[in-house]
């Protein structure tokens, strides 16, 4: 999964090939309509259930120490998609600093070519003005 951790409702997506935990990636689809990890056009219909090899899991109380438990690993699979985001966003910005330095580097080497021979011509127009 994202998270790193065994999911407790897995599904599969079929546009990335991972398995993702449930609510975690439906939260993630009702926002942006997307797989988390390729951005193809994903619906929560698209979802294909992962047969687990164990029993499921008795739903606690509200009030007990396994109910805040599941609350905190609720609350750490969002952190961890939000971090997986994040990382993909400074992936992207990097790539698009790259391309934007490249562009730059380039104009800044015509600009430099273009002095240069700016330079050079009103050095011969000199020379020739001065030999006429």
């Amino acid at each position: 999964t994202v998270s790193g951790n065994v999911a407790r409702e897995p599904v599969f997506s079929p546009k990335s090939g991972r398995i993702f935990e449930r609510s975690t990636v439906v939260s993630y689809i009702q926002k942006f309509h997307k797989d988390p990890v390729t951005n193809d056009e994903l619906a929560e219909e698209d979802l294909l259930p992962v047969a687990a090899a164990t029993a499921p899991a008795i739903l606690p109380t509200t009030t007990s120490i396994p109910s805040l438990l599941s609350a905190m690993q609720t609350e750490w699979d969002s952190v961890a998609l939000e971090i997986f985001l994040l990382k993909k966003q400074v992936q992207k910005a990097r790539e698009e600093l790259s391309v934007a330095l490249y562009h730059h580097d380039a104009a800044v080497r015509v600009a430099s070519k273009a002095l240069q021979e700016r330079d050079e011509y009103k050095k011969a127009l000199q020379e020739l003005s001065a030999s006429v």
